[in-house]
C-alpha cells in the first residue's frame, strides 16, 4: 500500500530543497493543528495552503514539484 500524499510529504522534511522547504512548514501546520487530518491527499492539501494561506509564486511551484516527485514514488 502505498502511502497518502500527506505522509509522504512529511517524510521530505530532510530534503535540502523546495520541497524540504514546504515539507517543513506543512508539519508545523499539523503540529499547529492547522492542517485537517482529513486532508490527506494532494488536492486537498493545495486546497487548504491556497484558501488559508496564501500562496506565492515559489510555494506554487514547490506543490507542483512534490506532486510529481510523490507521483514518481509510486
Amino acid at each position: 500500500m502505498r502511502p497518502s500524499f500527506r505522509c509522504w510529504l512529511l517524510s521530505q522534511r530532510g530534503r535540502n530543497d523546495p520541497v524540504g522547504d514546504l515539507a517543513r512548514d506543512f508539519f508545523q501546520d499539523v503540529a499547529e493543528d492547522c492542517m485537517p487530518e482529513e486532508a490527506r491527499s494532494f488536492e486537498e492539501i493545495q486546497g487548504h495552503i491556497l484558501a488559508e494561506h496564501g500562496c506565492c509564486d515559489g510555494c506554487r511551484k514547490a506543490l507542483k514539484a512534490a506532486n510529481r516527485a510523490y507521483k514518481r514514488r509510486r
